[in-house]
């Protein structure tokens, strides 16, 4: 799964339950389970560099529209967002990547080259983005 997808999910899990320690625990959990979806990586560097760097862009413009939202960034959306994305970042780093947990965790996620494990990713982040657009416009 990419960034995006796993902020999104950080988000909704903070709106959810508006407990900063729940949300980032669930945010953790959740984000092993995601991983288990095929989901697309591009076999050569230069394309995974691009890919990336789209989304970088795509995660920053969703913090973005949190933080200059009406509600803003509240304690438990941080703290999805942190615990969505700090299974990648402590285990998917040069410091970790190569170890005992960070092997386990990258050698069960499948990983696919072809454009059509775009599908996942994409069609997660569009129910994620609805979900927190009318979430938020019940509340």
């Amino acid at each position: 799964m990419t960034f995006l997808v796993h902020t999104l999910t950080g988000v909704a899990l903070g709106e959810i339950t508006n407990e900063p320690i729940v949300a980032f625990g669930l945010g953790a959990g959740i984000h092993l389970i995601m991983d288990k979806i095929p989901h697309y990586w591009p076999d050569k560097l230069p394309v995974q560099l691009f890919y990336q760097a789209i989304d970088v862009i795509l995660t920053l413009a969703v913090i973005y529209f949190v933080v200059t939202s009406k509600a803003g960034m509240t304690p438990a959306i941080l703290f999805g967002i942190l615990g969505s994305l700090s299974v990648d970042f402590i285990l998917v780093n040069p410091w970790t990547f190569r170890t005992k947990f960070g092997t386990w965790h990258h050698d069960r996620q499948p990983h696919k080259p072809g454009y059509l494990y775009l599908l996942p990713d994409t069609l997660i982040s569009l129910a994620l983005i609805s979900f927190i657009l009318v979430y938020g416009a019940m509340r």
